[in-house]
């Protein structure tokens, strides 16, 4: 079983990949989620505005979605056995193992992030 430095090795190229993504992709959501969907009497507005926002949804926002949860997923299993046989201590505590739990928890917060803001983006895809 590799050691939590080389796992903290591994992903960091990871880390910075998936932090330009949500990166990337907050921008586009905020600008398509404030932007108001025409009025069904615009019917040409209207269907480019929800071509747009199925392309933002299909092939940006599920996509990271799922890249995160995978990752989040991947590095469960070793957080929790170092959450399981670490003891807590403020002063003396392992440097690794704590980076490699804040690491974790990041990724999670992210993953909420990201399926939070797909969720939004099927919420104004499908209001009328």
């Amino acid at each position: 079983m590799k050691s939590i430095n080389d796992i903290l090795s591994s992903i960091s190229v990871l880390l910075v990949f998936l932090t330009l993504l949500i990166t990337y992709l907050s921008t586009e959501l905020k600008q398509i989620l404030d932007e108001s969907k025409p009025e069904k009497s615009r019917v040409k507005e209207r269907l480019k505005f929800l071509k747009k926002l199925r392309f933002i949804l299909f092939l940006k926002s599920i996509p990271i979605t799922f890249i995160f949860l995978v990752v989040t997923y991947t590095l469960f299993p070793q957080s929790i056995n170092i959450l399981c046989t670490s003891n807590i201590d403020l002063w003396n505590f392992d440097t690794l193992k704590t980076i490699f739990i804040l690491i974790e928890l990041g990724l999670i917060g992210l993953s909420i992030y990201s399926a939070l803001q797909t969720l939004k983006l099927v919420k104004k895809l499908t209001q009328d």
